[in-house]
């Protein structure tokens, strides 16, 4: 399943949300690593326990990465303890989103001009894949790029009067085609709809 890639990278067993991920097993050399790392933190104490300390909200989850590896995922609220020169942590929120889409500009198959209003609902159904898919977890501007380029291609195909008159099926035949896309995001997309088509002047 769409897991596999996940549990390529761990090696004992545990699960979240229903779907199964392997622990990280550490080779010798990492070991070292991580020892020296740790009796560099016990040097500095207590300064660095500062960088070592990641709050978790109850609306988000934790996905630590150890070596660049999927190494455990914590839902919040809590407190994840990572050593920083070894560990790379994402906090993801997993609450539903409302974004507004920019103005897009199109042109429809009869040569009118056009500028439409859009928004987008969405959630974060995947950690993992959130924290993975996208730099910086910058899901939101990814989402807005898809829904341009998605919007245009359906209406460069319609005359202005049937962009009009059939806003709800382009809507939802855009989203249906954008489901396909972001899934491997970790993401769902709960409604997108069209709020305004108006000619551009």
């Amino acid at each position: 399943n769409e897991y596999k890639s996940y549990l390529s990278m761990r090696d004992s067993v545990f699960v979240e949300d229903g779907r199964c991920y392997k622990s990280s097993t550490l080779s010798v050399c990492e070991w070292i690593v991580v020892v020296l790392s740790l009796v560099l933190c016990l040097c500095f104490f207590p300064i660095a326990i500062c960088f070592m300390i990641t709050a978790v909200d109850s609306k988000s989850k934790g996905v630590l990465f150890r070596f660049g590896r999927l190494y455990t995922i914590k839902q919040g609220p809590t407190l994840i303890l990572h050593i920083p020169c070894t560990d790379d942590i994402k906090v993801v929120t997993m609450e539903t989103v409302t974004l507004d889409i920019p103005n897009i500009m199109i042109t429809s198959n009869e040569g009118t001009s056009l500028t439409l209003t859009s928004a987008l609902t969405y959630c974060r159904t995947d950690a993992v894949a959130v924290a993975m898919a996208t730099a910086d977890n910058n899901i939101g501007e990814a989402l807005t790029r898809l829904v341009h380029v998605t919007l245009r291609s359906i209406t460069s195909k319609k005359k202005y009067s049937e962009i009009v008159k059939e806003k709800s099926n382009i809507a939802s035949t855009t989203k249906d085609i954008m489901d396909g896309q972001v899934a491997a995001w970790g993401v769902s997309i709960e409604k997108l709809k069209i709020l305004d088509v108006t000619r551009t002047k």
